[in-house]
């Protein structure tokens, strides 16, 4: 767990060790506070989307991850086989740091992508469990796709 706040450089660092350490099975990463640099959101996805990545759940509650930073994370999911918890907020304290429905809506297509019967069969179904904060509603109907 690191908690202050970390330049998307130092955000590398800590996610390199993460990727050294196979042990590791859970993280906690509140210290991506840049607030016009989605560099740090890019260093997570680049974390999540590599082969050498062992956690199974990540939480990145308190952070000021906006819509943007969310299809960057989501989408490095498509090939994670491993992660099945990611705990993310609204950041709703922080103007232009919203994540809304659309930015929530990211992860739907990566966890059951309809748009066919093999994207259906190829998303990612190890993913189970998306926490979020303040939206309830949305909360509720990817519970519908997490069951």
């Amino acid at each position: 767990s690191y908690s202050d706040v970390a330049s998307p450089s130092h955000i590398s660092a800590i996610l390199d060790l993460a990727k050294a350490c196979t042990h590791l099975k859970s993280l906690r990463l509140s210290c991506l506070r840049s607030s016009s640099d989605i560099s740090s959101c890019e260093a997570v996805a680049s974390f999540l989307a590599s082969k050498k990545c062992t956690i199974r759940k990540l939480n990145l509650i308190g952070n000021t991850i906006n819509d943007a930073g969310c299809r960057i994370i989501a989408e490095s999911l498509r090939n994670n086989s491993r992660l099945r918890q990611l705990c993310i907020d609204e950041s709703w304290l922080i103007e232009n740091h919203k994540i809304t429905g659309q930015g929530f809506a990211s992860f739907i297509p990566v966890v059951c992508d309809t748009s066919s019967i093999e994207s259906t069969l190829i998303s990612n179904h190890t993913l189970v469990y998306v926490n979020t904060i303040r939206i309830s509603v949305f909360r509720e109907s990817y519970m519908i796709f997490f069951r």
